[in-house]
């Protein structure tokens, strides 16, 4: 976002949740049972001919060859109906590599930290815990 704003580009933040199947594959299966239902993601959002544009990146090479008969997925921190053939050329067009994993929109924000002053992942017995035994991974509650 500090670039974007240096090159005189209009931007902001967008916050969301995803639903966490969208990340089997990435969490460690023996922890994934642990792992919250939601969780929170987000993408910067620029300002391009009047009309606010997401902009999300993702390497999909190791996942088409992985999956080369698949055209959706929603796994392996990917939620796509286009895995084979995404859009990967600007076209002035909003992108997505997430998107059908989006559960819940927290709305945009002019900077991040503004977003996880009122959005946190944590539980409110794991906020006790950090907050008690350490204060210096605490984070904001929502």
């Amino acid at each position: 976002m500090a670039l974007l704003r240096a090159l005189g580009i209009p931007c902001r933040f967008h916050g969301f949740t995803i639903g966490k199947r969208l990340q089997r594959g990435v969490i460690p299966e023996a922890i994934y049972p642990l792992v919250p239902q939601s969780i929170i993601h987000s993408w910067v959002e620029v300002l391009y001919e009047d009309q606010w544009l997401n902009l999300e990146g993702f390497i999909l090479d190791p996942l088409q060859r992985s999956f080369p008969d698949r055209s959706s997925l929603c796994a392996f921190g990917v939620g796509t109906e286009t895995l084979q053939a995404p859009s990967v050329d600007w076209r002035g067009e909003s992108t997505y590599i997430q998107q059908t994993g989006i559960n819940h929109d927290c709305g945009v924000f002019d900077d991040p930290d503004t977003f996880y002053t009122t959005h946190s992942q944590l539980s409110r017995f794991a906020r006790f815990v950090i907050q008690r035994f350490y204060p210096a991974l605490d984070e904001p509650q929502c």
